[in-house]
Protein backbone atom coordinates (compact mmCIF):
# COMPACT_ATOMS: atom_id res chain seq x y z
CA UNK A 1 0.00 0.00 0.00
CA UNK A 2 1.72 3.14 -1.11
CA UNK A 3 2.33 6.16 1.53
CA UNK A 4 0.12 8.25 -0.70
CA UNK A 5 -3.33 6.32 -0.35
CA UNK A 6 -1.95 6.25 3.48
CA UNK A 7 -1.74 9.13 4.00
CA UNK A 8 -4.88 10.64 2.03
CA UNK A 9 -7.13 8.44 3.99
CA UNK A 10 -6.11 9.82 7.05
CA UNK A 11 -6.16 13.64 6.25
CA UNK A 12 -9.87 13.22 4.51
CA UNK A 13 -10.78 11.32 8.22
CA UNK A 14 -9.15 13.91 9.62
CA UNK A 15 -11.09 16.55 7.85
CA UNK A 16 -14.60 14.55 8.13
CA UNK A 17 -13.81 15.00 12.10
CA UNK A 18 -12.93 18.26 11.81
CA UNK A 19 -16.95 19.04 10.56
CA UNK A 20 -18.27 15.88 12.37
CA UNK A 21 -17.27 16.76 15.52
CA UNK A 22 -18.34 14.45 18.64
CA UNK A 23 -20.61 17.49 19.62
CA UNK A 24 -22.00 17.72 15.95
CA UNK A 25 -22.35 13.56 15.07
CA UNK A 26 -24.24 13.42 19.37
CA UNK A 27 -26.93 16.10 17.91
CA UNK A 28 -27.67 14.13 14.96
CA UNK A 29 -28.34 10.60 16.59
CA UNK A 30 -30.20 12.57 18.98
CA UNK A 31 -32.57 13.95 17.06
CA UNK A 32 -32.83 11.01 14.85
CA UNK A 33 -33.38 8.93 17.74
CA UNK A 34 -36.07 11.54 18.69
CA UNK A 35 -37.52 11.57 15.19
CA UNK A 36 -38.50 7.60 15.62
CA UNK A 37 -40.16 8.47 19.14
CA UNK A 38 -42.21 10.81 17.09
CA UNK A 39 -40.42 13.84 19.31
CA UNK A 40 -37.88 15.72 16.61
CA UNK A 41 -37.15 18.88 17.08
CA UNK A 42 -40.42 21.34 16.21
CA UNK A 43 -38.13 24.24 15.60
CA UNK A 44 -36.38 22.65 12.81
CA UNK A 45 -37.57 20.64 9.64
CA UNK A 46 -36.32 17.13 9.54
CA UNK A 47 -34.04 16.79 6.59
CA UNK A 48 -31.22 15.36 4.46
CA UNK A 49 -29.42 16.63 1.34
CA UNK A 50 -28.52 13.51 -0.01
CA UNK A 51 -26.15 15.48 -2.28
CA UNK A 52 -22.61 13.30 -1.55
CA UNK A 53 -20.02 14.37 -4.25
CA UNK A 54 -16.17 13.94 -4.44
CA UNK A 55 -14.66 16.98 -4.44
CA UNK A 56 -10.54 16.08 -5.28
CA UNK A 57 -8.63 14.42 -7.60
CA UNK A 58 -7.56 11.28 -6.74
CA UNK A 59 -4.75 10.10 -7.82
CA UNK A 60 -4.85 7.39 -10.99
CA UNK A 61 -2.94 4.52 -9.07
CA UNK A 62 -5.35 4.89 -6.59
CA UNK A 63 -7.65 1.81 -7.80
CA UNK A 64 -10.40 -0.76 -6.23
CA UNK A 65 -11.43 -0.88 -3.16
CA UNK A 66 -9.42 2.62 -1.78
CA UNK A 67 -10.51 4.15 -4.86
CA UNK A 68 -14.15 3.97 -3.98
CA UNK A 69 -12.97 4.44 -0.02
CA UNK A 70 -10.99 7.88 -0.90
CA UNK A 71 -14.36 8.83 -3.40
CA UNK A 72 -16.60 8.58 -0.50
CA UNK A 73 -14.53 10.03 2.27
CA UNK A 74 -13.73 13.06 -0.02
CA UNK A 75 -17.68 13.38 -1.02
CA UNK A 76 -18.34 13.09 3.40
CA UNK A 77 -16.61 16.22 4.12
CA UNK A 78 -17.62 17.45 1.20
CA UNK A 79 -21.78 17.49 2.69
CA UNK A 80 -19.83 18.09 6.25
CA UNK A 81 -18.40 21.35 5.51
CA UNK A 82 -21.53 22.69 3.25
CA UNK A 83 -24.79 21.74 4.91
CA UNK A 84 -26.20 21.36 7.86
CA UNK A 85 -28.59 18.73 8.14
CA UNK A 86 -29.06 15.54 9.45
CA UNK A 87 -26.52 13.40 7.09
CA UNK A 88 -24.78 11.01 8.97
CA UNK A 89 -20.93 10.11 7.86
CA UNK A 90 -21.01 6.49 6.88
CA UNK A 91 -19.64 4.54 4.01
CA UNK A 92 -21.65 2.72 1.85
CA UNK A 93 -21.12 -0.56 0.29
CA UNK A 94 -23.21 -0.22 -3.01
CA UNK A 95 -26.00 -0.96 -4.34
CA UNK A 96 -26.09 -4.44 -5.77
CA UNK A 97 -29.67 -6.10 -5.92
CA UNK A 98 -27.79 -9.57 -6.36
CA UNK A 99 -25.79 -9.58 -3.66
CA UNK A 100 -28.39 -12.33 -1.72
CA UNK A 101 -29.57 -14.02 -4.76
CA UNK A 102 -25.34 -14.66 -5.13
CA UNK A 103 -25.59 -16.96 -1.89
CA UNK A 104 -27.01 -19.42 -4.28
CA UNK A 105 -24.51 -18.92 -7.13
CA UNK A 106 -26.72 -17.66 -9.26
CA UNK A 107 -25.42 -14.74 -10.28
CA UNK A 108 -23.81 -14.11 -13.71
CA UNK A 109 -20.96 -11.74 -14.12
CA UNK A 110 -19.95 -10.16 -17.30
CA UNK A 111 -17.19 -6.68 -18.17
CA UNK A 112 -20.27 -4.49 -18.08
CA UNK A 113 -23.09 -6.42 -16.26
CA UNK A 114 -23.97 -8.72 -13.55
CA UNK A 115 -27.45 -10.59 -13.79
CA UNK A 116 -28.94 -12.98 -11.66
CA UNK A 117 -29.39 -16.25 -13.66
CA UNK A 118 -33.03 -18.40 -12.43
CA UNK A 119 -31.69 -21.35 -11.18
CA UNK A 120 -35.34 -23.00 -10.38
CA UNK A 121 -36.65 -25.13 -13.01
CA UNK A 122 -38.98 -26.91 -11.57
CA UNK A 123 -41.14 -25.98 -8.25
CA UNK A 124 -39.07 -28.95 -6.04
CA UNK A 125 -36.09 -27.40 -7.56
CA UNK A 126 -35.93 -25.01 -4.37
CA UNK A 127 -35.77 -28.35 -2.03
CA UNK A 128 -32.17 -28.57 -3.25
CA UNK A 129 -30.76 -25.50 -4.03
CA UNK A 130 -27.24 -25.11 -4.23
CA UNK A 131 -25.00 -23.29 -1.31
CA UNK A 132 -22.19 -22.00 -2.10
CA UNK A 133 -22.37 -18.86 0.46
CA UNK A 134 -20.71 -15.66 1.02
CA UNK A 135 -17.53 -16.72 -0.63
CA UNK A 136 -15.17 -13.92 -1.79
CA UNK A 137 -15.39 -15.16 -5.22
CA UNK A 138 -19.31 -14.05 -5.22
CA UNK A 139 -20.63 -10.70 -5.23
CA UNK A 140 -21.95 -11.06 -1.52
CA UNK A 141 -18.74 -12.34 0.04
CA UNK A 142 -16.82 -9.52 -1.85
CA UNK A 143 -19.13 -6.99 -0.67
CA UNK A 144 -18.59 -8.41 3.08
CA UNK A 145 -14.80 -8.26 1.73
CA UNK A 146 -15.15 -4.74 0.86
CA UNK A 147 -16.67 -4.03 4.38
CA UNK A 148 -13.81 -5.32 6.08
CA UNK A 149 -11.04 -3.96 4.00
CA UNK A 150 -12.63 -0.46 4.87
CA UNK A 151 -12.92 -1.13 8.43
CA UNK A 152 -9.53 -2.05 8.65
CA UNK A 153 -8.37 1.01 6.51
CA UNK A 154 -10.41 3.39 8.57
CA UNK A 155 -9.32 2.39 11.87
CA UNK A 156 -12.60 2.24 13.25
CA UNK A 157 -13.16 5.66 13.04
CA UNK A 158 -16.15 5.72 10.63
CA UNK A 159 -19.74 4.52 10.61
CA UNK A 160 -20.94 1.97 7.82
CA UNK A 161 -24.27 1.66 6.20
CA UNK A 162 -25.66 -1.41 5.02
CA UNK A 163 -25.28 -2.42 1.67
CA UNK A 164 -28.66 -2.48 -0.50
CA UNK A 165 -30.73 -5.42 0.67
CA UNK A 166 -33.52 -6.72 -1.20
CA UNK A 167 -36.07 -8.31 0.88
CA UNK A 168 -36.81 -12.29 0.44
CA UNK A 169 -39.78 -12.33 -1.31
CA UNK A 170 -37.75 -9.62 -4.11
CA UNK A 171 -34.73 -12.41 -3.89
CA UNK A 172 -37.09 -15.55 -4.63
CA UNK A 173 -38.32 -13.87 -7.92
CA UNK A 174 -34.74 -13.39 -8.78
CA UNK A 175 -34.15 -17.06 -8.08
CA UNK A 176 -36.32 -18.62 -9.62
CA UNK A 177 -37.74 -16.20 -12.44
CA UNK A 178 -40.56 -13.48 -11.60
CA UNK A 179 -42.83 -14.96 -13.75
CA UNK A 180 -42.91 -18.76 -12.63
CA UNK A 181 -42.24 -17.61 -9.28
CA UNK A 182 -45.46 -15.76 -9.51
CA UNK A 183 -47.52 -18.59 -11.04
CA UNK A 184 -46.12 -20.68 -8.20
CA UNK A 185 -47.35 -18.31 -5.20
CA UNK A 186 -50.71 -19.63 -7.17
CA UNK A 187 -50.01 -23.16 -8.23
CA UNK A 188 -47.41 -24.21 -5.80
CA UNK A 189 -47.54 -22.69 -2.62
CA UNK A 190 -45.92 -24.87 -0.37
CA UNK A 191 -42.73 -24.27 -2.56
CA UNK A 192 -42.83 -20.84 -2.62
CA UNK A 193 -42.74 -20.10 0.75
CA UNK A 194 -40.19 -22.45 1.38
CA UNK A 195 -38.34 -20.91 -0.95
CA UNK A 196 -38.92 -17.06 0.79
CA UNK A 197 -38.38 -18.76 3.89
CA UNK A 198 -35.08 -19.70 2.80
CA UNK A 199 -34.12 -16.62 1.17
CA UNK A 200 -35.01 -14.78 4.62
CA UNK A 201 -32.48 -17.04 6.37
CA UNK A 202 -30.16 -15.86 3.54
CA UNK A 203 -31.35 -12.14 4.53
CA UNK A 204 -30.45 -12.72 8.45
CA UNK A 205 -27.13 -14.46 7.83
CA UNK A 206 -25.98 -11.55 5.82
CA UNK A 207 -26.90 -8.93 8.33
CA UNK A 208 -25.58 -10.90 10.79
CA UNK A 209 -22.25 -10.45 9.01
CA UNK A 210 -22.48 -6.50 8.49
CA UNK A 211 -22.45 -6.40 12.31
CA UNK A 212 -19.91 -8.45 12.85
CA UNK A 213 -17.51 -6.45 10.80
CA UNK A 214 -19.02 -2.73 11.88
CA UNK A 215 -20.45 -3.71 14.95
CA UNK A 216 -22.07 -0.42 16.91
CA UNK A 217 -21.13 1.57 13.62
CA UNK A 218 -23.08 -0.55 11.74
CA UNK A 219 -26.22 1.80 10.44
CA UNK A 220 -28.89 -0.53 9.45
CA UNK A 221 -30.44 1.04 6.55
CA UNK A 222 -29.55 1.53 2.96
CA UNK A 223 -32.30 3.97 1.10
CA UNK A 224 -30.90 6.48 1.39
CA UNK A 225 -27.73 5.75 3.10
CA UNK A 226 -27.04 9.12 4.36
CA UNK A 227 -29.74 8.87 7.24
CA UNK A 228 -28.60 7.77 10.82
CA UNK A 229 -31.27 4.46 11.24
CA UNK A 230 -30.81 3.58 14.94
CA UNK A 231 -30.19 -0.09 15.95
CA UNK A 232 -32.77 -0.54 18.06
CA UNK A 233 -35.04 0.34 15.48
CA UNK A 234 -34.07 -2.82 13.50
CA UNK A 235 -32.99 -2.92 9.90
CA UNK A 236 -34.07 -2.02 6.36
CA UNK A 237 -34.81 -4.00 3.34
CA UNK A 238 -36.43 -3.48 0.14
CA UNK A 239 -39.70 -5.38 -0.84
CA UNK A 240 -39.82 -3.47 -4.77
CA UNK A 241 -42.53 -5.85 -5.92
CA UNK A 242 -45.09 -4.42 -3.82
CA UNK A 243 -45.80 -1.95 -6.73
CA UNK A 244 -47.46 -4.76 -8.76
CA UNK A 245 -48.86 -7.40 -5.64
CA UNK A 246 -52.19 -7.05 -3.78
CA UNK A 247 -52.89 -6.63 0.25
CA UNK A 248 -53.80 -10.00 0.31
CA UNK A 249 -50.68 -11.17 -1.21
CA UNK A 250 -48.47 -8.81 0.79
CA UNK A 251 -50.89 -10.56 3.89
CA UNK A 252 -49.02 -14.24 2.54
CA UNK A 253 -46.12 -13.74 0.87
CA UNK A 254 -44.75 -10.84 2.47
CA UNK A 255 -45.77 -9.74 5.85
CA UNK A 256 -44.94 -13.36 7.70
CA UNK A 257 -40.99 -12.77 6.17
CA UNK A 258 -40.86 -9.41 6.85
CA UNK A 259 -41.66 -9.99 10.57
CA UNK A 260 -39.40 -12.53 11.27
CA UNK A 261 -36.75 -10.45 10.28
CA UNK A 262 -38.33 -7.65 12.30
CA UNK A 263 -38.49 -10.20 15.36
CA UNK A 264 -34.41 -11.02 14.61
CA UNK A 265 -33.35 -7.60 14.58
CA UNK A 266 -36.08 -5.69 16.65
CA UNK A 267 -37.76 -4.38 14.42
CA UNK A 268 -38.01 -3.59 10.18
CA UNK A 269 -38.28 -0.58 7.42
CA UNK A 270 -39.44 -1.56 4.43
CA UNK A 271 -38.44 0.41 1.14
CA UNK A 272 -40.05 0.02 -2.48
CA UNK A 273 -39.50 1.58 -5.81
CA UNK A 274 -42.86 2.12 -6.90
CA UNK A 275 -46.30 2.25 -5.52
CA UNK A 276 -47.19 1.27 -1.55
CA UNK A 277 -49.92 3.29 -1.32
CA UNK A 278 -52.06 0.24 -2.20
CA UNK A 279 -51.26 -2.20 0.10
CA UNK A 280 -50.21 0.40 3.36
CA UNK A 281 -53.37 -1.32 4.98
CA UNK A 282 -51.77 -4.85 4.56
CA UNK A 283 -48.32 -3.49 5.61
CA UNK A 284 -50.05 -2.16 8.94
CA UNK A 285 -50.28 -5.50 10.23
CA UNK A 286 -46.63 -6.36 10.23
CA UNK A 287 -46.02 -6.15 14.18
CA UNK A 288 -42.52 -5.35 14.11
CA UNK A 289 -42.99 -2.35 11.16
CA UNK A 290 -41.04 1.07 12.43
CA UNK A 291 -41.25 2.92 8.95
CA UNK A 292 -41.85 2.91 5.49
CA UNK A 293 -39.79 4.63 2.62
CA UNK A 294 -40.58 5.71 -0.70
CA UNK A 295 -40.40 8.07 -3.65
CA UNK A 296 -43.10 10.93 -3.27
CA UNK A 297 -43.07 11.06 -7.19
CA UNK A 298 -43.95 7.27 -6.75
CA UNK A 299 -46.19 6.26 -3.68
CA UNK A 300 -49.32 8.62 -2.61
CA UNK A 301 -47.86 10.62 0.22
CA UNK A 302 -51.27 12.00 1.23
CA UNK A 303 -52.92 8.24 1.11
CA UNK A 304 -50.18 6.87 3.14
CA UNK A 305 -50.86 9.57 5.67
CA UNK A 306 -54.42 8.90 6.05
CA UNK A 307 -54.02 5.71 6.76
CA UNK A 308 -50.68 5.83 8.90
CA UNK A 309 -50.38 3.43 11.86
CA UNK A 310 -49.32 5.14 15.21
CA UNK A 311 -45.43 5.55 15.84
CA UNK A 312 -45.19 4.49 12.45
CA UNK A 313 -42.62 6.80 10.60
CA UNK A 314 -42.38 7.65 6.93
CA UNK A 315 -39.12 8.68 4.87
CA UNK A 316 -39.64 10.03 1.56
CA UNK A 317 -37.24 11.40 -1.26
CA UNK A 318 -37.84 12.68 -4.41
CA UNK A 319 -37.65 11.47 -7.73
CA UNK A 320 -37.73 11.75 -11.61
CA UNK A 321 -39.50 8.61 -11.54
CA UNK A 322 -43.22 8.73 -11.33
CA UNK A 323 -46.24 6.53 -11.46
CA UNK A 324 -49.86 7.07 -11.67
CA UNK A 325 -50.32 10.91 -12.07
CA UNK A 326 -48.22 12.02 -9.22
CA UNK A 327 -46.40 14.75 -10.04
CA UNK A 328 -42.40 14.47 -10.29
CA UNK A 329 -41.26 17.19 -7.34
CA UNK A 330 -37.89 18.31 -7.75
CA UNK A 331 -35.94 19.83 -4.82
CA UNK A 332 -37.95 22.57 -2.80
CA UNK A 333 -41.40 21.74 -4.00
CA UNK A 334 -40.77 17.85 -2.49
CA UNK A 335 -39.92 19.68 0.29
CA UNK A 336 -42.95 21.90 0.72
CA UNK A 337 -45.52 19.03 -0.34
CA UNK A 338 -43.86 17.26 2.68
CA UNK A 339 -44.28 19.94 4.88
CA UNK A 340 -47.82 20.02 3.55
CA UNK A 341 -49.12 16.62 4.46
CA UNK A 342 -46.69 16.33 7.54
CA UNK A 343 -49.08 19.47 9.24
CA UNK A 344 -52.41 18.51 7.31
CA UNK A 345 -52.40 14.25 8.95
CA UNK A 346 -49.64 15.10 11.74
CA UNK A 347 -48.11 12.31 10.57
CA UNK A 348 -43.95 11.74 11.11
CA UNK A 349 -42.61 12.04 8.01
CA UNK A 350 -38.82 12.54 7.09
CA UNK A 351 -37.42 14.47 4.19
CA UNK A 352 -34.56 13.00 1.87
CA UNK A 353 -33.75 15.46 -1.08
CA UNK A 354 -32.03 14.65 -3.87
CA UNK A 355 -30.17 16.52 -6.21
CA UNK A 356 -31.58 15.43 -9.76
CA UNK A 357 -29.97 15.75 -11.95
CA UNK A 358 -26.76 17.00 -10.61
CA UNK A 359 -26.46 20.24 -12.43
CA UNK A 360 -24.63 23.79 -11.77
CA UNK A 361 -27.93 25.28 -11.50
CA UNK A 362 -29.65 22.72 -8.88
CA UNK A 363 -26.24 22.70 -6.91
CA UNK A 364 -27.13 26.88 -6.51
CA UNK A 365 -30.97 25.63 -5.23
CA UNK A 366 -29.84 23.19 -2.45
CA UNK A 367 -27.29 25.45 -1.61
CA UNK A 368 -29.86 28.08 -1.19
CA UNK A 369 -32.56 25.73 0.87
CA UNK A 370 -31.69 26.07 4.37
CA UNK A 371 -33.20 29.67 4.38
CA UNK A 372 -36.37 28.35 2.50
CA UNK A 373 -36.62 25.32 4.74
CA UNK A 374 -36.58 26.96 7.75
CA UNK A 375 -39.07 29.63 6.56
CA UNK A 376 -41.26 26.80 6.31
CA UNK A 377 -41.60 26.26 9.55
CA UNK A 378 -43.15 29.69 10.12
CA UNK A 379 -45.50 28.41 7.41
Amino acid sequence: MSYTTDKLIEELLDRIDECYTEKRKTDIKNRMDAFWDSEYPPDRFPYTVNQIECDIKIPDEIIGFDNDLITQLAAIANHGERFNDDYYPGLFPGLRQVTLPSYFGCVEVSEFNEKVVPIVKEPTDVYNLPEPGFIPELIGGSILEKMRYWRERTKGRIAIYETDMQGPFSVASQVYDIEKFFTACYENPDEAHYLISKCTEVYIKFTKEMFKIAGDDLIPIHCMPCLYYPQSKGVALSEDLLAVVSPDFVREYINPYSQKIADEFGGVTIHTCGAMHHVIGALNEIPGLKGLNFSTSETDFAEMAKLAKDKTVFLCHNSLLSTGDLPVLHQLDHVIHMGEIMRKYKVNGYTMIFNHPSTPENQKIIAGMEKKINELLRA
